[in-house]
């Protein structure tokens, strides 16, 4: 083989692979932007919403308490505002919900919190009917474990929210690492090429 065919052949071999390193590199950066770009799109909002909604349950549950045994009017208003909005954001965060797991807690919060409307709903009329104390004994008994179930399902579906993160980012950084990795093999295997061409 000439001396000019061995120069291109291993010139043609150092582009090679840094072309593959390079490529490389960019599967890796786009990855960890797409990863990045979840996390501050999808997964904080997600958190977030789903925090505030579980931290909503609580002062909810009093009002329900203050307007039973106070029989206020004005009480009975703020819980079903409180609850309404409770409500929008258990719609919202069906947005978030990418998994099965995710999707699966999203549906029993769902679900348990129509419940405790529901109970709630029943106080009311018992109350209207002047049987305060049957309105008393379903806050007591159904509608605080709805209201607990809903809190329960609220933290599995910010636990699976977070578990996703986790491992979206530790793929990320097992993709980079490989990357590294080969583009450190390509740039010896490129420099060890480049010797050669320069010894023929």
């Amino acid at each position: 083989m000439r001396l000019a065919s061995k120069i291109f052949l291993t010139s043609a071999l150092v582009i090679v692979v840094l072309a593959g390193a390079a490529i490389l590199s960019l599967r890796a950066v786009g990855r960890l932007a797409s990863v990045n770009r979840e996390i501050t799109t999808q997964t904080v909002p997600a958190l977030r919403l789903a925090a505030g909604a579980r931290e909503a349950i609580a002062p909810l549950t009093r009002l329900e308490a203050r307007a039973l045994v106070l029989r206020d009017a004005r009480y009975v208003t703020l819980w079903g505002e409180r609850a309404a909005q409770v409500a929008r954001d258990l719609e919202r965060l069906g947005e978030y919900a990418t998994t099965a797991l995710e999707a699966a807690r999203l549906g029993e919060a769902r679900e348990a919190f129509e419940g405790y409307r529901s109970v709630v709903a029943r106080e009311w009329e018992f109350v209207g009917h002047g049987d305060v104390r049957r309105a008393l004994l379903l806050a007591d008994t159904d509608a605080l474990t709805l209201s607990g179930r809903v809190e329960s399902s609220l933290d599995d579906l910010m636990n699976a929210t977070h578990a996703r993160a986790l491992a979206a980012q530790a793929e990320a950084a097992h993709l980079e690492a490989r990357t590294w990795t080969a583009v450190l093999v390509a740039l010896g295997a490129a420099v060890g090429l480049a010797l050669l061409a320069t010894g023929l």
